[in-house]
């Protein structure tokens, strides 16, 4: 229970468009990525892909020099 409240907390965060950070561990970025035209690999035919959200994660330094140590 205690991890699905802390899963939804960060998704409503990102929803509103805020940034996540949990000290130690790393920083959850939301993005937005514009639409753009595509090529279906199958028909090579030319197809716009919506703009879309999506998720970005930083980890901190220290999380970062722990695992290498």
């Amino acid at each position: 229970a205690c991890i699905d409240s802390f899963v939804e907390t960060i998704k409503t965060s990102m929803k509103k468009g805020e940034e996540v950070n949990i000290s130690n561990f790393g920083t959850f970025v939301p993005l937005t990525k514009k639409s753009r035209i595509g090529t279906n690999p199958s028909s090579h035919e030319q197809i716009v892909i919506n703009k879309k959200k999506s998720v970005s994660f930083k980890s901190a330094k220290s999380f970062k020099k722990e695992l290498n140590e």
